[in-house]
């Protein structure tokens, strides 16, 4: 009832304090949140994708990441290739620049996650991730 509802509102509020510590952070390393979400898809594909596909995994269309693309390519974070020798389909691979920037998102959201948590024992936390 009304203890389940609260809790669930201090637990929305919790995640909601993560993602905007982690998103106030993220922001400081110089990419928009669109972009960063881009290069985070990226890094963690086994295969570099087309714009095409790209819009298709986003749910937008694929002149909304055209725009997106065009930044972080400009920042040395992407870069296009023709895939198969077809300069008419370009892939989308990330660069080191790009790698080095998802790397350094993944220690700022560990740090996060340190902050926060921290004190918290084992069972509060498996308890927490229960709930999530």
């Amino acid at each position: 009832g009304k203890r389940k509802a609260k809790q669930c509102f201090l637990w929305r509020g919790v995640l909601r304090m993560h993602r905007n510590m982690c998103e106030q952070l993220v922001s400081e390393l110089g990419v928009h949140h669109s972009q960063h979400r881009l290069l985070m898809n990226l890094a963690k594909r086994s295969m570099a994708p087309s714009q095409k596909d790209i819009a298709e995994d986003f749910g937008v269309s694929p002149a909304a990441v055209a725009v997106t693309i065009k930044k972080l390519e400009n920042g040395g974070y992407i870069a296009r290739t023709s895939f198969k020798g077809d300069m008419r389909q370009n892939r989308i691979e990330i660069t080191p620049k790009g790698r080095e920037l998802v790397e350094k998102s993944h220690s700022i959201f560990h740090a996060v996650d340190e902050r926060m948590f921290s004190d918290f024992d084992e069972s509060e936390l498996s308890l927490l991730f229960k709930l999530s």
